[in-house]
């Protein structure tokens, strides 16, 4: 059985968390954990969180209509633009393409340019 998304959407496994995340650690090897959101509200003066609107996913497929992203690409878009799709509970969402604000890969420059002058 084979799932590919329609037109100009992606099919993505989102990350359970940012795998770009900083990571600090010490000449001593201490790990530092990275920023968790934390910070004194200004407004109320109590301890808050930052909710982080921002994904990450590996694109699985790209529907025929997509132009940019390519199967093996990582990319950042807001969460709220996910839909999940229920298939054999691998953790599947579909995204639009003008939805994707980041894509992460090698050659992503190159790339554009073949795309923009017409030669992908």
């Amino acid at each position: 059985m084979e799932i590919m998304p329609n037109g100009s959407y992606l099919l993505v496994r989102p990350y359970a968390e940012n795998p770009f995340q900083a990571i600090t650690q010490t000449d001593s090897g201490i790990i530092i954990p990275t920023y968790d959101g934390a910070f004194k509200n200004p407004d109320t003066g109590e301890e808050d969180k930052m909710y982080n609107i921002s994904m990450q996913a590996d694109v699985l497929e790209v529907g025929p209509l997509v132009k940019y992203v390519r199967p093996g690409d990582v990319v950042y878009y807001r969460e709220a633009c996910q839909v999940p799709v229920p298939f054999f509970k691998q953790n599947l969402h579909v995204v639009a393409e003008n939805q994707v604000h980041v894509i992460i890969n090698e050659n992503i420059k190159k790339r554009f340019e073949e795309i923009k002058n017409g030669e992908q």
